[in-house]
């Protein structure tokens, strides 16, 4: 069933809530032993930001989220945008220090820990922030029978989340972003799918003439269905977060890995059928290394995506060899939301290899000297 279109005048739980009500039975989310559809996820989204608002969660209110990727995070990044306040997602691996930095510029209402804090961190928090471990929203602990609280009204340029970089070029800093900027590189990146987000017609056939040729039986297979992503990044950056909206706007499943392991990447690969694999250029060398790598069934992978740190060109040949498939190079921002730039399926492979491609649906790029004067084609 085709969606609802996906548009900048959406909040994120409208734009959730498109797919949930188009595919109620499709599987969404796939972690370990757990497996949720669209509906089963909306139910559970539902339940928690009205436990949210009984706990007097409300619009501005800013939610860290100091947790491993996993359903638990998911299922709070949607329930706090429904409530109206400020997700603020933090790598649960960043020391002491650095935390309670990050603590005292936010001033969050409220911190959702996988663990309990240990001393150093419980004890240096700022005044009146109200500490959660994850399990407490799992459904089998809300309260029952809950009296629904109406929701705050929510506005597509309200804040959303406060992104953190990861400091390459100077002190890390929060990047704040509404739910519009949020979906904005999702709706560009369902553009690209265009050519073959769709099982592909006659008319379509001379488009996708070099990329049918190159990836044949793959590319097949996955136009017009949904796809199957892997993700094997952290959700505390922009990469990872826009990895599950792009799978969930899209109407997408999503194969979660919590913690990286490149052999329990391959073996999802294969018993998943996972047509879509992001991961930074380390991670994607690091299974090219694995024993046995060429015994694994990767024929399903119709796109490799990487990104967040440079990827020579002749790691990404291997990964186009071994993996057989796509590769997408992206490049992007933390302060934009995501991604403003990525090769097309149909762009040759050098192209994919040694570029990034071309600006997003949508975006626009100026590339300038030190001076700040833009420079011709094929300066540097």
């Amino acid at each position: 069933m085709a969606l609802p279109p996906l548009t900048l005048q959406m909040t994120m739980d409208q734009a959730l809530r498109r797919v949930t009500t188009s595919r109620p039975g499709q599987e969404a989310l796939v972690c370990g032993n757990l497996r949720l559809t669209y509906s089963q996820l909306q139910e559970r989204i539902d339940r928690t930001a009205n436990f949210l608002a009984h706990m007097g969660v409300g619009k501005g209110d800013r939610v860290m989220l100091v947790l491993p990727p996993g359903i638990d995070y998911i299922v709070l990044f949607f329930a706090v945008a429904q409530r109206g306040a400020v997700v603020v997602p933090v790598d649960p691996t960043l020391r002491a220090q650095r935390v309670l930095e990050i603590a005292g510029q936010v001033a969050p209402a409220r911190m959702v820990v996988a663990e309990p804090l240990p001393a150093e961190i419980a004890g240096g928090l700022p005044a009146g922030i109200e500490v959660h471990l994850a399990n407490e929203f799992l459904p089998e602990r809300l309260p029952p029978n809950l009296p629904p609280i109406p929701p705050p009204e929510v506005v597509p340029g309200d804040l959303l989340a406060i992104l953190y970089t990861s400091g390459t070029t100077g002190v890390p800093k929060g990047a704040m972003h509404t739910h519009r900027s949020l979906i904005a590189p999702v709706v560009a990146s369902l553009k690209l799918r265009e050519l073959w987000i769709q099982r592909p017609s006659l008319v379509q056939f001379p488009k996708m003439g070099r990329a049918l040729l190159r990836y044949r039986k793959r590319l097949l297979r996955a136009a017009g269905r949904p796809q199957i992503f892997l993700s094997t990044t952290g959700y505390h950056n922009t990469t990872g977060i826009e990895v599950f909206l792009q799978a969930l706007l899209m109407g997408d499943t999503l194969v979660i890995q919590p913690y990286f392991n490149p052999v329990e990447a391959l073996e999802l690969i294969q018993r998943e059928r996972v047509t879509v694999l992001v991961a930074v250029p380390t991670a994607l060398a690091v299974m090219l290394r694995v024993e046995n790598f060429d015994q694994y069934d990767l024929s399903s992978l119709l796109i490799c995506g990487t990104g967040a740190a440079p990827c020579p060109p002749d790691l990404a040949r291997e990964i186009q060899r071994r993996f057989g498939c796509a590769l997408h190079i992206g490049f992007g921002a933390t302060e934009i939301g995501g991604g403003i730039a990525a090769p097309h399926i149909g762009d040759s492979p050098d192209v994919q290899a040694e570029t990034v491609g071309r600006p997003m649906p949508g975006v626009e790029i100026r590339i300038v000297d030190d001076a700040g004067n833009p420079l011709p084609p094929g300066q540097v």
